[in-house]
């Protein structure tokens, strides 16, 4: 077997970019074990054994895709959940949620801290598609008292605030609303 040039350089810039969406925070032994392994495979180069070195740098990038996923769904849990405590909606239950993925993560739990760090951000996106709800209603309700004094551009905006709150589109509806508003 040849050299395995790819295989090193793909499990280096796997690293790279693990060690980019903290990783190392929050999936420190699956990391950790992606170093392990590019680093056999590196002494396999050196020594020769170019066969063992290409799979060893195969699981390496596994190692550092799989603790780059665990980042990603625990940082995006807890972008999501910051967004609602930011908004004033603070949740005991959704930073458990989180504070459990990123302990399975440390323990290199990977299944668990995917379905859990998941399950907090898709609860968090619940309850923020609410706040928003909330906040488009008592703004659209306002506007609608105005409606009959809106210019038609202004008047559109309206008509496309209220569909996407119809449509359940919490965030839509909030944002075309202040944008209206904002524009009185």
């Amino acid at each position: 077997m040849s050299f395995p040039t790819q295989e090193m350089s793909d499990a280096r810039q796997a690293i790279k970019i693990a060690r980019e969406t903290k990783a190392e925070l929050y999936a420190p032994l699956t990391l950790a074990k992606a170093e392990e392994k590019l680093a056999i495979a590196q002494q396999n180069v050196e020594t020769g054994f170019f066969s063992i070195a290409h799979h060893q740098a195969i699981s390496a990038k596994e190692q550092a895709v799989i603790a780059y996923e665990m980042a990603i769904t625990i940082e995006r849990a807890i972008q999501t959940w910051q967004t609602l405590s930011n908004l004033g909606y603070p949740n005991v239950q959704l930073s458990s949620l989180i504070e459990q993925a990123t302990h399975a993560a440390s323990q290199d739990n990977i299944e668990e801290t995917l379905f859990l760090a998941d399950h907090a951000y898709q609860q968090a996106n619940i309850l923020l598609n609410q706040v928003y709800l909330s906040k488009a209603k008592i703004l659209l309700d306002k506007a609608q008292i105005q409606a009959s004094r809106f210019n038609s551009s202004q008047q559109l905006i309206l008509k496309a605030a209220l569909a996407a709150y119809y449509y359940n589109e919490g965030q839509k509806s909030y944002q075309l609303i202040k944008q209206l508003i904002s524009s009185l």
